[in-house]
């Protein structure tokens, strides 16, 4: 009977002690997760097994907010023990996969635990509110004389974000936002005019010519939103046909001048 007693004895304490070291994890259960400080877990039989979770700091969302609505869009990052659950203008999606998704209004993004075992920790939601900016062309315009083609070179380049159009003697050319288009005009021995519109202004109307060492460079830029002074562009083209002018006129004085000396001789 002793013995039994004493056997009975043993195995209770033995026992409790096993339900201690269970429940009141040693330091040697301790663990070091990339530096992320452990939190306990509730007490319950099940989940004491596992006596810290392992914490994670979910990775933000970015959003890309760019001119109208058509293009812009928001993207999920992939982040291990996170789940990102989305609701889009007041429309719950629910969890959504890594990857980029098209936009509208407000976008809320919260992160969650994706397994029991897993403990987030810093922020965990984000909130942006799309714009609806109108998207603008900003179109600038070049001439070059090409002098051995007898040519003037139009280049027009569209620097805003929106898609534009110019006219080149009347002749509508869409420019799309970031691109440059190039059209050439013949001047041959006789000039040619050149003629620009931007935004429905005139912003250029001269005579080009492309006489070897008379090269014409005039530039200027405009938008939807405000017509930009093309005073600089205007004067370096004034400048070109005056050059040119000058030239002629010196080259018919000259002409006229040694007629009057042949004449008088």
């Amino acid at each position: 009977m002793i013995k039994r007693l004493l056997l009975a004895t043993g195995l209770v304490a033995a026992v409790v002690g096993l339900v201690g070291l269970v429940q009141s994890p040693s330091a040697s259960a301790t663990n070091n997760w990339e530096g992320c400080q452990p939190v306990v877990l509730e007490s319950n039989a099940r989940q004491n097994f596992v006596p810290f979770k392992k914490c994670v700091t979910p990775a933000a969302p970015t959003f890309n907010d760019v001119c109208g609505t058509e293009n812009d869009t928001y993207t999920i990052p992939e982040t291990k023990g996170v789940e990102y659950k989305v609701k889009v203008d007041g429309q719950w999606l629910g969890e959504q996969a890594a990857g980029t998704y098209p936009a509208l209004g407000e976008v809320k993004v919260y992160a969650d635990e994706s397994a029991w075992y897993y403990k987030i920790q810093g922020e965990d939601k984000w909130t942006y509110e799309f714009t609806d900016v109108e998207c603008v062309a900003k179109i600038s315009y070049s001439v070059v004389c090409d002098e051995d083609s007898k040519e003037a070179v139009v280049t027009f380049v569209n620097s805003g974000d929106g898609d534009g159009t110019a006219k080149l003697n009347d002749e509508e050319i869409a420019v799309a936002a970031g691109s440059s288009v190039e059209r050439r005009v013949a001047t041959g021995d006789e000039g040619a005019n050149v003629k620009i519109e931007l935004d429905g202004k005139v912003v250029l109307d001269r005579l080009f010519f492309c006489f070897q060492g008379q090269g014409a460079v005039t530039g200027g830029d405009t938008s939807d939103v405000e017509s930009l002074p093309v005073t600089s562009g205007s004067a370096i083209a004034g400048a070109a046909a005056a050059v040119v002018a000058l030239s002629v006129a010196a080259t018919v004085g000259g002409y006229a001048l040694q007629r009057r000396h042949a004449f008088n001789a």
